[in-house]
């Protein structure tokens, strides 16, 4: 068995939520992340993104663009454009269908992206004409303070080391560089009723709230506390519940979904969470990152 090691906190302990997907589903005993253990390797990861399963899911059937998901997104493409004007360089890491990409390159920025499918970076090399690298953001060997935004939407839940990826993320941010990301929240009603359902025999439903290829699941709080710890100032940390028309095609799933977000609302706890935050600008350091190592990135 691969000992089992948190990610955010480094504790040896866990316990079990259940088994999904053929893996089991931990929460760390002392910060209570949540993750897929043991996680999978690099190869049946790259698997799973080029099949066509993943290709098909619900998730891509409906054009973002007509989603909340999209209007944040058009709201951190016009931020960066305002602060960066035309030429700023933007990184998007797990971009999909391009949309964001899109928008950056309509107000003049500089755009380039890194794919884990296959088949969607070949689509979008032939759509954007940019770069797109396929390898992992740490496996890339891009230069320090190169860009000036990186964006990583619904991305730090796929990853196998989400702390990892956010520390190389604010390496190759340029001082006064921001990062604009969003990723799924555990903390809401809909996650409860699952974890209820689970304990009564009903697997599906938390079954689905954990694909496999969501590797972690953060609340809000452990979300801050990641972006601290690798050096990140936060800017903003706001929620909004997942279209559920993008959850499911069926009708009456989509209306109990809408049923579920009236508490979501009455509470404050959504389903997704969006965060803008910045590297310090020269002179200045994040709060997980100190003086003499940011003198060495």
């Amino acid at each position: 068995m691969t000992p089992y090691r948190c990610n955010l906190c480094q504790a040896s302990s866990a316990r079990r939520l259940g088994t999904f997907h053929g893996r089991d589903l931990v929460a760390c005993r002392a910060c209570g992340l949540r993750a897929y253990h043991p996680l999978p390797t690099d190869a049946e990861l790259r698997a799973l993104y080029a099949s066509a399963d993943y290709l098909a899911a619900d998730y891509f059937a409906l054009e973002d663009l007509h989603t909340n998901h999209g209007r944040r997104m058009g709201q951190a493409a016009r931020l960066l454009g305002e602060r960066y004007e035309t030429g700023g360089r933007i990184l998007e890491i797990g971009p999909g269908q391009g949309h964001f990409l899109k928008q950056c390159r309509d107000l003049g920025l500089e755009v380039e992206a890194i794919e884990f499918s296959p088949p969607l970076a070949r689509a979008l090399r032939e759509r954007f004409g940019c770069v797109v690298r396929e390898k992992p953001l740490e496996a890339c060997g891009l230069p320090s303070r190169a860009y000036q935004g990186v964006a990583a939407f619904d991305l730090l839940e796929h990853v196998r080391d989400p702390m990892g990826l956010l520390r190389e993320m604010w390496r190759i941010l340029a001082p006064g560089g921001t990062l604009v990301l969003s990723t799924v929240s555990t903390d809401n009603v809909l996650d409860a009723l699952g974890r209820l359902l689970a304990r009564l025999g009903l697997s599906g439903p938390m079954a689905k709230l954990h694909p496999p290829y969501h590797l972690y699941y953060f609340t809000p709080e452990l979300l801050e506390r990641y972006l601290a710890a690798a050096g990140f100032t936060l800017e903003s940390l706001e929620q909004e519940n997942y279209d559920p028309r993008k959850a499911t095609p069926r009708r009456v799933e989509q209306w109990a979904l809408r049923a579920i977000y009236l508490l979501h609302d009455l509470t404050g706890r959504r389903t997704n969470l969006y965060v803008t935050c910045v590297k310090p600008a020269a002179g200045e350091t994040g709060a997980g990152i100190t003086t003499q190592q940011a003198g060495s990135l």
